[in-house]
């Protein structure tokens, strides 16, 4: 039997999001997996964070967490894998191998400041100081090999892409009228600041008077409210805290996803999108092309008449089935169950290194 001990501190740092999910999938199946032994340090169920509540294990430490977000901590096993859910190092390795999962180089291509410097300094820290690295995509392995140059033995970091979930799917259920009352609708999903470049999706929507805007996340900044009021007044819509089963309705009714991004990690939402049949309009960029494997509108100028002209071709029958024919193909490339035997025949590779 393994031993793999988890540094559980990404889920005191947020309620929500891609490396929350990530930790939720591989956690989930780690408890259950008869060969590892797993253990947790911080009590997960304590966290607030809205997947915890699927995870059957837990730790014993409480004691406010995210104050420790960039200390070392504690490794109470003495051999097999120490594993951080966000950029931390134990005290000691002891005879244990310390693996860290690099996500994405955000901050580094885009945040300023001391909070920026901090954070690149701690992945920095993690990374060097790993005996194993995982990266979730080759775009992201690359920014790594980029951005930390001779600092790192590229030969210790390997791709093993993010899955998507089962809760993704198309659906029979006839439309519902929560769906309804929203029209016929373009959907955005995540976050909306900066680099995510959530403007051109109103912007692109000012002629197409046929259609809203429909977004999942936080609630719109007064800010926001003022340019949507400009651009399509009445006509946008926000859904937060959705649940998993909201949103894989939301994808199936939607007429397409719009994903501008400048910058992605991976890029978990075209494939959720993709799986519940819903066509996905998006950018070039990182890694993107990587995840959507050519079964994508992919808009090399993501500008307002470019995603026009690509929602329009949408309305071509054929067009729209060869799509979505496409994207659920493209979608059964990934699912957390490879993830995760990937991850743990990763963690023997590098016990037996």
């Amino acid at each position: 039997m393994m031993n793999v001990f988890v540094d559980s501190i990404v889920f005191f740092l947020q309620k929500s999001g891609g490396i929350s999910t990530y930790w939720n999938e591989l956690l989930g199946r780690a408890l259950k997996d008869p060969e590892v032994c797993v253990q947790i340090n911080y009590a997960i169920s304590c966290s607030g964070n809205l997947y915890s509540k699927d995870l059957i294990g837990s730790g014993v430490e409480t004691c406010l967490p995210k104050l420790r977000r960039y200390l070392d901590f504690v490794n109470p096993i003495s051999n097999g894998i120490v594993h951080s859910t966000y950029y931390r190092i134990p005290v000691v390795k002891n005879e244990c191998k310390v693996i860290t999962t690099v996500h994405d180089f955000t901050y580094e291509r885009y945040r300023h400041g001391t909070a920026a410097k901090i954070h690149s300094w701690q992945k920095r820290r993690a990374i060097i100081n790993s005996d194993g690295v995982i990266c979730v995509s080759h775009s992201t392995r690359r920014d790594l090999k980029y951005f930390l140059g001779d600092l790192v033995d590229m030969r210790k970091v390997v791709v093993i892409h993010n899955g998507v979930g089962d809760m993704f799917f198309r659906t029979a259920i006839p439309q519902p009228e929560w769906i309804s009352r929203l029209g016929k609708y373009i959907l955005f999903v995540g976050d909306r600041s900066g680099y995510k470049n959530f403007a051109v999706c109103y912007q692109a929507l000012q002629e197409l008077k046929d259609f809203n805007l429909v977004c999942v996340g936080r609630p719109f900044s007064s800010n926001e409210i003022r340019l949507l009021d400009f651009y399509i007044p009445g006509r946008y819509y926000c859904h937060t805290g959705v649940s998993n089963e909201m949103l894989n309705i939301l994808y199936n009714f939607s007429y397409a996803l719009l994903y501008p991004s400048l910058y992605e990690g991976f890029g978990i939402p075209l494939l959720e999108a993709m799986k519940a049949g819903c066509p996905v309009i998006t950018t070039d960029s990182s890694s993107i092309p990587e995840v959507t494997n050519g079964s994508a509108i992919v808009l090399h100028t993501m500008v307002p008449d470019s995603i026009r002209d690509a929602i329009v071709s949408l309305g071509n029958e054929s067009t729209r089935n060869d799509q979505v024919a496409k994207g659920i193909e493209n979608a059964e490339r990934f699912s957390w169950d490879k993830t995760y035997s990937r991850t743990r025949e990763y963690y023997k590779q590098i016990m037996e290194a």
